[in-house]
């Protein structure tokens, strides 16, 4: 008996210690739809768990779900730029919201662990990662 329960519990371990640790997105597009569902539930621990690893991100997060949050918000259009090197991207979304409002936001991923973060918050000192906006872009 008492290797059957020691084996359930090495299954057990095992299965958590796997690459998927809830953080970061599998991929870009992952990434960009775990941030609008966030946003949609008001979640700022999802934000964090999107957030670049290290930074201080918690401004930008209550910042991002007081302004966005709740809205109800459709990805209409994502699209992902690597215009700098493969483990940076640069992606502008397009939503509509639930009253029918249009939006418009850029945000910068980065690659760390195969995973792919949101540029939130603020960066260590001597980071390369570039920031995201949540602002509409000059024309």
């Amino acid at each position: 008996m008492p290797l059957i329960v020691t084996g359930a519990v090495l299954v057990l371990l095992v299965a958590g210690c796997g690459a998927d640790s809830g953080a970061g997105g599998e991929s870009e597009r992952a990434a960009v739809n775990a941030y609008v569902a966030a946003l949609n539930a008001k979640d700022a621990q999802a934000l964090r768990a999107l957030a670049h690893p290290g930074n201080d991100a918690e401004a930008e997060i209550a910042d991002r779900v007081g302004r966005l949050g709740g809205r109800g918000l459709r990805l209409r259009d994502a699209e992902v730029l690597h215009e700098f090197e493969p483990d940076f991207a640069q992606v502008r979304l397009a939503t509509e919201a639930a009253d029918g409002s249009a939006g418009e936001e850029r945000i910068v991923l980065s690659r760390v662990g195969g995973r792919w973060y949101l540029a939130l918050g603020q960066s260590p000192a001597g980071s390369r990662k570039p920031r995201s906006s949540a602002e509409k872009p000059a024309p």
